[in-house]
């Protein structure tokens, strides 16, 4: 009789043991994969950002330094840097210019133009990270680089928040460090420990999934994730708040891409595409730049029409090439001038 007690008692109590090996293993791998995501060039924990570029160091490629403040660039282009006007480019591995050196990216050759057309003193800070997302870039912005003393902002972000939104699960606050969890929504403490478990999204994401298989026709193909397209809305928002409170004008990049070249299937865990798919769901994150930008949206796309396919202008499928850069920064370039930002 005491040996049934003393099973049932050590099988009950296994159970809660087992649920907290998964989520401090689940929130170990998150960290992990936060660190990883910036593998492109040397990196560095953040308990904030989570991970930020390694400070006087070069990318892992070699084409990249960057400087004593931790953005792409050399030492004249750090916060206490002088010049005007002062134009700060904030955004992932597209904006940073991932596979170009420093003197082929889009952020140089407008500085360059710039100062060759009446503005002697212009200064353009490259504050792009690779494997950044809105979350990422928000937090960034607002804790870090106010210090530049930008007159504008340029935002090129997306791509990042596009690739979560093809995952079935959500997590809130994705890719932040330790020290940004999402305050709970709810207010019973029971269900503000669920909020903060990646378990309970884990097994919530699992089952939506599921359901998703089941229960559609086309199997969850062609569906995406649209908490992170509200996510990424709340963060392109606030951005554009923090940049009107402070007077600063503040510019939103369109996506350049090329469609024939999207990928059906960024992981095990994300949906697969057909290429109208894929095209709906980057139409979603184009309407939401547009719809928070209103006047102020460079068309990216518009400045490499019919060359999308040139490995010169788009690599891959979504970063730029040398040529790609060179369209950018006079489409850039052109737009400045027409808003009278220089003045």
């Amino acid at each position: 009789m005491r040996k049934k007690i003393l099973f049932r008692i050590l099988a009950f109590g296994f159970i809660p043991f087992l649920i907290v090996v998964a989520e401090f293993y689940l929130q170990y791998r998150h960290a992990k994969k936060v660190n990883d995501r910036g593998l492109t060039v040397l990196t560095e924990p953040d308990e904030y950002l989570g991970y930020r570029l390694k400070r006087n160091s070069f990318s892992a490629d070699g084409l990249a330094y960057i400087n004593s403040d931790g953005i792409r660039g050399d030492s004249v282009h750090t916060a206490k840097s002088v010049g005007f006007p002062r134009i700060l480019i904030l955004g992932n591995s597209c904006a940073f210019g991932a596979g170009c050196r420093d003197t082929e990216i889009f952020s140089f050759q407008l500085e360059k133009m710039l100062r060759s057309n009446g503005y002697e003193s212009a200064i353009v800070f490259n504050a792009g990270v690779g494997g950044y997302n809105s979350n990422q870039c928000r937090v960034y912005l607002e804790r870090e680089l106010e210090r530049f003393n930008p007159s504008t902002i340029i935002v090129y972000c997306g791509w990042n928040d596009l690739v979560s939104a093809t995952w079935p699960f959500y997590v809130p606050a994705l890719q932040l460090g330790g020290k940004m969890k999402p305050e709970p929504k709810s207010i019973s403490k029971m269900f503000q420990i669920f909020e903060r478990s990646r378990l309970f999204w884990s097994l919530r994401s699992r089952i939506r999934g599921w359901s998703n298989s089941i229960f559609r026709c086309d199997s969850g193909r062609d569906t995406w994730n649209q908490a992170y397209l509200n996510n990424f809305e709340r963060n392109m928002s606030e951005i554009k708040n923090w940049c009107d409170e402070r007077k600063i004008k503040v510019f939103f990049c369109r996506l350049p891409f090329d469609i024939e070249r999207h990928p059906e299937k960024y992981s095990d865990d994300a949906f697969k595409y057909s290429k109208n798919g894929y095209k709906n769901l980057y139409q979603e994150f184009d309407f939401i730049i547009k719809k928070i930008g209103k006047e102020n949206v460079i068309d990216l796309p518009a400045a490499i029409s019919g060359r999308e396919g040139e490995m010169d202008v788009i690599y891959d499928y979504n970063h730029l090439g040398i040529e790609g850069h060179r369209l950018a920064a006079d489409t850039i370039f052109e737009f400045l001038i027409l808003k009278g930002i220089t003045y």
